[in-house]
């Protein structure tokens, strides 16, 4: 749960500091060093590096923690695993998949950013409601 809302908190402040504060930064280095594509290139993978990392090592650490979990229930760790694993990648491919080809044409970035922070929290929320169900039955 705690990941899940790191994830969009971190992408929505990245986001917002990217565009917001880094962004004159940017054109600041454009305005001293001109057209200098190397320099350029390099302070774009800098900004680029700064906006996704942080929610890219959160997202990183979902499916580890799912494991965690898995292995300390002792409970069908092998099927567990196969589709803990499954699910996540297709979490993932089909974020990338609806991101790319529909939500960004049609709504733009500031409005799929959005989706995808709320989605975020959304799982957030189904984790402690699972968390909240199961506390019950935990460790026998």
């Amino acid at each position: 749960m705690i990941l899940e809302i790191g994830i969009a908190i971190t992408a929505l402040l990245a986001s917002v500091a990217v565009i917001s504060l880094l962004g004159n930064i940017y054109v600041s280095f454009h305005d001293l060093f001109g057209d200098n594509p190397i320099f350029l290139t390099a302070v774009r993978v800098i900004l680029s590096i700064g906006c996704l990392l942080p929610p890219a090592v959160l997202m990183g650490a979902t499916l580890p923690l799912l494991l965690v979990f898995i292995t300390n229930r002792n409970h069908f760790f092998q099927k567990g695993v196969g589709r803990l694993y499954s699910i996540n990648t297709f979490g993932a491919v089909l974020g990338v998949f609806i991101t790319g080809f529909f939500l960004l044409g049609s709504v733009g970035e500031s409005s799929t950013l959005s989706i995808a922070v709320l989605l975020n929290l959304l799982a957030a929320a189904v984790v402690l409601w699972f968390d909240r169900r199961s506390a019950p039955f935990e460790k026998t």
